[in-house]
């Protein structure tokens, strides 16, 4: 098999994996709302705002009817530097380190608009409206110094993504010790990515590792899709200072249509080839959540929660990805089509568990109420 036919077998698979399996670490941003995070997250027993659609929607059982708008700006700066051995033709191992690159996000305010309806009878409220996922959107300049970008094949940019959840939920009082509710959810949107990678053999049967003349520019565009999830909980109150919380949230699973747009190199041995299609089915699994706490109130104004989170990452190992009759056309050296094949890329998340203890303070000033809150997770 020659160097040209090697190509064109290795291009076939690069157009849907551009990168191979790896090992790193989590990167965690925020849990959700402006009162739940200045008790560190801790808000499963002692939900009592529109809040609680996402913590427990039990909670809003003992919320009155309100509207909440909260905006939240998640803020990610990174950089990004890598150090390579290259074997040269001496046969000697060369480290080559890279331009730092670095990484940023737009400012975007993250919404969440909540209207709550309460029933005093029977003692239920109804809540309905939608949020933003907190992601950080972060972007990645293609180029550094006038150079190609060394992170090309492994930071891709999302910014032109959109998504968001709405969703309705109800929380009921059936009696005084007891309060459940539960709601539904779709996750809508569309998300878009980009990101090179090259189709340089090893070896260098065509040119030196990552020339840029051997760089392919893939975008991904996935949706638009609805992916339903839901998630209930309960609250139970055993003592009139002590609340007793729990609740769950279904994975999510995005099973949609994508489009797949590649750009091919621009070496000479590309001036012919071309991509035929860019119709592709896509499988993604989002992470379920479990939640409990427990919160008491020793004075009136006071409210401490110890609260524990295990959020199952462990459903997120692969993405699936299925070409629809997507084939490299006209690339010499191969066959006339290159048909693409299914493909599974790893993800292999782990399981995450966090631990919360947040507490607030309620001080009267004159006519108006002070709340101080604090937490440690």
């Amino acid at each position: 098999m020659n160097a040209r036919q090697l190509l064109a077998l290795g291009l076939g698979v690069s157009v849907l994996c551009g990168t191979a399996r790896a090992e790193a670490a989590g990167l965690y941003f925020s849990d959700r709302g402006v009162r739940p995070m200045g008790r560190a997250g801790a808000f499963i027993a002692g939900a009592d705002d529109a809040g609680a659609i996402w913590y427990n929607p039990a909670g809003l059982a003992d919320t009155p009817t309100s509207f909440l708008a909260d905006f939240t700006w998640l803020r990610l700066t990174s950089e990004y530097k890598r150090q390579l051995l290259i074997r040269d033709a001496s046969d000697t191992l060369q480290r080559v380190d890279s331009a730092t690159v670095e990484g940023s996000t737009p400012v975007l305010p993250l919404p969440t608009l909540i209207g709550n309806y309460h029933l005093k009878e029977p003692n239920l409220s109804i809540a309905a409206g939608f949020y933003a996922p907190y992601v950080a959107l972060a972007g990645y300049p293609e180029t550094v110094n006038g150079q190609p970008s060394p992170a090309r094949y492994t930071l891709g940019s999302f910014n032109a993504s959109t998504v968001m959840l709405m969703g309705g939920w109800v929380g009921w009082a059936p009696t005084e010790w007891l309060r459940i509710g539960g709601g539904v959810q779709a996750l809508m949107g569309t998300v878009r990515s980009t990101i090179a990678f090259s189709v340089s053999l090893e070896d260098r049967l065509l040119g030196a590792p990552e020339q840029p003349e051997y760089d392919a520019l893939s975008q991904f565009e996935i949706g638009p899709f609805i992916a339903p999830s839901g998630n209930a909980g309960l609250i139970l109150i055993p003592h009139e200072s002590v609340r007793v919380g729990l609740s769950a949230h279904t994975p999510t699973v995005i099973d949609s249509d994508a489009k797949i747009r590649v750009r091919l190199p621009s070496s000479v041995i590309f001036d012919e080839a071309s991509v035929d299609g860019e119709d592709a089915h896509v499988k993604v699994k989002l992470a379920g959540i479990v939640r409990a706490g427990i919160e008491v109130r020793p004075v009136e104004p006071l409210r401490i929660e110890a609260a524990f989170v295990r959020e199952v990452w462990s459903a997120h190992d692969k993405i699936e990805a299925t070409p629809k009759n997507m084939a490299i056309i006209n690339l010499p050296g191969g066959p006339q089509r290159i048909t693409l094949p299914s493909i599974d890329i790893p993800r292999n998340f782990q399981d995450s568990d966090s631990y919360r203890l947040g507490a607030e303070y309620q001080l009267p000033i004159d006519d108006y109420k002070l709340v101080t809150r604090a937490g440690v997770a």
